[in-house]
């Protein structure tokens, strides 16, 4: 794991790694509605979660079992380039109380000379900020990095999202309304690499 910024708090996820942070171990202790509302409470304290809207660069739309809307994605640097690394920010807004567990799988599919794909299934906020702690109106940022690959020069990178538990995803609610593959993946964008 490695720390990123947003915001200004230290936290993210490098989708090099695969295993579950030690703080997403020790939420998963217990499930209990008081224990659930001290963690909802001690993530507001470390600004995981806000009240106010974001304003992502690249807006998107999508909804997730009525759940969770997913609002867009900002990326730093601006303008990736291949060989470097990138890190992109998904933002999404709780409708409701989100009961269950559910991970982030995200699939960053190349379109270029060479046809591959880098995987990303992690918990929200490195593991800090598990769905079943979401509250309605909460609204979420949830940052990923990743290297790019040196020869994905001038390719286009899909970056496919959306959420898990085992083999069962979470359906998109709209899917007559945004990009997804009719397999309960969204496409929330693209990036062009110069």
């Amino acid at each position: 794991m490695t720390a990123l910024s947003r915001w200004g708090a230290p936290f993210g996820v490098l989708l090099l790694a695969s295993a579950c942070p030690e703080s997403c171990l020790i939420q998963r202790a217990s499930n209990s509605a008081v224990q659930r509302e001290a963690f909802h409470q001690a993530a507001a304290q470390m600004n995981l979660a806000s009240k106010t809207a974001p304003k992502p660069t690249h807006p998107g739309k999508g909804t997730f079992g009525d759940q969770i809307e997913y609002l867009g994605f900002d990326v730093q640097p601006a303008q990736p380039v291949a060989g470097g690394p990138a890190q992109v920010t998904f933002y999404f807004h709780a409708l409701r109380d989100v009961t269950a567990d559910w991970q982030i799988f995200v699939h960053i599919d190349s379109k270029g000379a060479r046809q591959e794909r880098i995987n990303g299934d992690h918990y929200p906020e490195a593991g800090r900020f598990h769905t079943d702690q979401w509250k309605q109106g909460d609204y979420i940022a949830d940052s990923f990095a990743f290297v790019i690959p040196d020869y994905q020069a001038k390719a286009a990178l899909d970056l496919w999202m959306g959420f898990y538990q085992g083999d069962d995803r979470l359906p998109i609610s709209n899917p007559k309304d945004c990009p997804n593959d009719s397999n309960n993946r969204l496409l929330a964008g693209t990036l062009q690499l110069p």
